[in-house]
């Protein structure tokens, strides 16, 4: 699986009340001082308080018996981390903006004449309308472009499963079915059925980071862990390439709010 930064800490020991807002969907939010607007998500699994950022807001996976406390603590000792320049939003979309990748092509557009995001041409060659009045950098904006940005790339998705396939033959690796997914955090998973997931968000990425996430689940054919013996065949079908391939997807800056 490859994620985009994230900022993790284990749970405080010092267990003291604290209380924060709630939405009716039971998402609990917190302004906290120099951080700005935390979402608080609860995690039946989750062992470490993990922090990202989803535009202009920080989104807090904690344990689920985390008091609010624990969570102005954690809070305390990730601001560091989350107001620097690695964690801090950045641009994702701008007027004129040309995204472009082998099999997609699209141009983001102020407009006056649309009243919400809307696509316009195809895959090959589309235009991605935006309101003027609608700021490119709030939150609503960048995950509104980024849900036609993926229902454009699913579209295009044999593009992805053509190159899989010509990767599996190259390594001589058997999947017994490649699928798309939805999602743009998880890249590639293969499970026990053998069948390998792609994410569509892959289409904003150039044909070697693509190629990179094939080798990747496909060494899981082999090896469902990652374990040196995972990393050593996932470096082979990467010609040796595997350390920086990964370090270079990690630095990717994707046009997607992920």
């Amino acid at each position: 699986r490859c994620c985009s930064p994230a900022a993790t800490i284990s749970p405080p020991r010092s267990a003291r009340n604290c209380t924060g807002a709630k939405t009716d969907s039971g998402m609990e939010i917190m302004d906290f001082p120099t951080v700005g607007k935390v979402e608080i998500v609860r995690h039946a699994a989750a062992r470490r308080f993990i922090a990202r950022r989803r535009g202009d807001i920080v989104r807090l996976t904690v344990p689920a018996g985390a008091t609010g406390a624990d969570i102005a603590d954690a809070l305390r000792r990730l601001a560091p981390r989350l107001s620097s320049k690695r964690f801090l939003p950045r641009k994702l979309f701008a007027d004129g903006m040309l995204i472009e990748q082998p099999g997609i092509r699209v141009r983001i557009c102020l407009s006056g004449d649309a009243d919400r995001p809307v696509l316009r041409g195809n895959a090959a060659d589309a235009v991605l309308l935006v309101p003027q009045d609608m700021s490119l950098e709030s939150h609503e904006a960048q995950a509104a472009l980024t849900g036609l940005l993926m229902r454009l790339a699913r579209n295009r998705a044999a593009v992805l499963v053509e190159q899989a396939g010509s990767v599996a033959a190259r390594i001589g690796a058997a999947p017994s079915a490649w699928r798309i997914g939805r999602g743009t955090r998880t890249l590639g998973c293969c499970n026990a059925r053998r069948e390998i997931t792609l994410s569509a968000a892959l289409m904003f990425v150039p044909p070697h980071l693509r190629e990179y996430v094939m080798c990747h689940e496909l060494a899981h054919l082999s090896e469902m862990n990652h374990s040196p013996r995972f990393h050593a065949l996932c470096d082979a079908y990467c010609g040796g390439r595997e350390g920086a391939l990964a370090a270079e997807l990690r630095a990717y800056q994707w046009p997607l709010l992920r």
